[in-house]
């Protein structure tokens, strides 16, 4: 299915196959169906020092995290103010 731009709309699982991925193109609009955890920069350091330590494979521990910025409130002048 395509939208109006043709774009290709692509309904994908968190933990999609490699037939799945390889289907996907630049510009794809892909909805994801399943478990998505947002994180920082902190958690990212904890996760692979537990990795490291526990010489487990990141790709095959790891649920799918999207990284997740500060809410923040663009200015007139085009500068960001953190909404905190």
């Amino acid at each position: 299915m395509a939208d109006a731009t043709g774009r290709k709309k692509i309904r994908l699982s968190t933990n999609p196959t490699p037939e799945a991925l390889a289907a996907l193109s630049i510009g794809d609009v892909v909805y994801l169906d399943g478990t998505v955890y947002t994180a920082r920069e902190g958690v990212y350091m904890r996760v692979l020092k537990r990795a490291w330590t526990c010489r487990r494979s990141l790709c095959r521990s790891l649920p799918p995290i999207f990284h997740c910025s500060p809410a923040a409130t663009q200015q007139d002048d085009g500068s960001f103010a953190s909404a905190r």
